[in-house]
């Protein structure tokens, strides 16, 4: 049988394109030989204007990495180096914090493998609010059993209790019983949250938004202004909308407290490329921001706000961001608190198919 001559091996240039941190290749005299997208992506360039091109015409701070380079050469060791700021040649981009690990490639070149800081940040970040969502739903399923077990039992002594009174005029406590235990009940359903699969439908978010912008407008006073800043290019997007609108209302309420009847709360969607959710890269994802003109979060409970229980309010409790995280996590999404002034919490929501042709109307 005939052997294809056809050599399908990947190239060195089109492994390092797989990878999601940055490599770069340098060679003996300190000059670029190959980079990969991720590292074109951090330094600002392409990789045509790379190509061939020392450090000292790339980087304007290119001796820290020179002497990098020059000690791995020597020692035959791999060395890192830790939030190194990345300041490309006339190129006005922002800074770029990013750990450098430098490696001997061969007889004389270094290979540096580069991460941007902020991204594992990020990353670490997302990873937390993950976790704090495991913790808070085994919470809830733990307090249910033990608080609706005992309520059933209270509840119906209650009833039958009612029963046997002779005095009309005693059965008004047997039905604060009742009525606190029902109470209790719901709070606890509430902490649990929806159950079962989603319903996915392609939907307009704006028409979700305008819904829970109707029912905030209706909540608040007149001194309250809810302001959209809405893309309009956005495409339809996979959702259960019942179960995104119980969260956008979650986290708007919150919103609507902040300000305390008296500011400003602001509905806002993009779309983002390119973004990673939880060590996942999306393609595409849709982040729904909701910004309000209040006092601010207060920095020792920005960390835990999505435990259930947890809030600021005396009269809070603390289900609803609790509840809202594990809605948008049904969605292979995240909630973060992305500002400060003015508080701001952005819901990502990756979109599961780039078309749309199968979703509802626009119009």
């Amino acid at each position: 049988m005939p052997v294809s001559s056809a050599d399908t091996t990947p190239t060195l240039a089109e492994v390092f394109d797989t990878l999601a941190g940055g490599v770069v290749l340098i060679d003996a005299h300190d000059r670029i030989e190959l980079v990969n997208a991720s590292a074109e992506r951090l330094l600002h360039t392409t990789r045509t204007q790379l190509d061939g091109r020392g450090l000292s015409n790339v980087l304007r701070n290119a001796d820290t990495l020179k002497a990098l380079c020059q000690r791995v050469k020597g020692d035959r060791v791999a060395l890192a180096l830790r939030n190194f700021q990345v300041h490309p040649v006339g190129n006005t981009m922002p800074t770029v914090h990013v750990d450098v690990v430098a490696s001997p490639y061969g007889k004389d070149r270094v290979l540096l493998e580069i991460q941007d800081t902020e991204m594992k940040l990020q990353i670490d970040k997302e990873n937390r609010l993950i976790e704090q969502r495991g913790i808070g739903r085994t919470m809830a399923r733990q307090l249910a059993h033990e608080i609706k077990n005992p309520l059933g039992g209270l509840r119906g002594a209650a009833q039958l209790l009612a029963k046997k009174l002779d005095q009309p005029g005693l059965t008004d406590y047997t039905d604060v019983i009742i009525r606190e235990s029902d109470r209790l009940v719901n709070l606890v359903n509430t902490m649990l949250g929806p159950t079962g699969p989603t319903q996915h439908r392609f939907t307009n978010i704006h028409r979700v938004l305008q819904h829970v912008k109707r029912l905030l407008v209706a909540e608040s006073s007149s001194d309250v202004r809810i302001v959209e800043d809405y893309d309009p290019s956005l495409p339809l997007v996979s959702i259960d909308a019942d179960r995104v609108i119980q969260a956008l209302l979650n986290v708007a309420r919150n919103a609507l407290q902040a300000i305390d009847g008296n500011g400003t709360v602001t509905l806002r969607t993009r779309a983002i490329s390119g973004f990673t959710i939880a060590e996942q890269r999306h393609a595409l994802v849709l982040r729904i921001d909701i910004s309000d003109t209040g006092p601010g979060i207060d920095d020792a409970l920005r960390d835990q706000l999505f435990f259930p229980l947890v809030t600021s309010r005396p009269d809070g409790t603390g289900l609803g961001l609790a509840v809202a995280q594990e809605l948008v996590s049904q969605h292979g999404g995240l909630i973060d608190i992305t500002g400060s002034a003015p508080t701001t919490f952005s819901l990502y929501l990756p979109y599961l198919r780039r078309d749309a042709e199968h979703g509802e109307s626009t119009s």
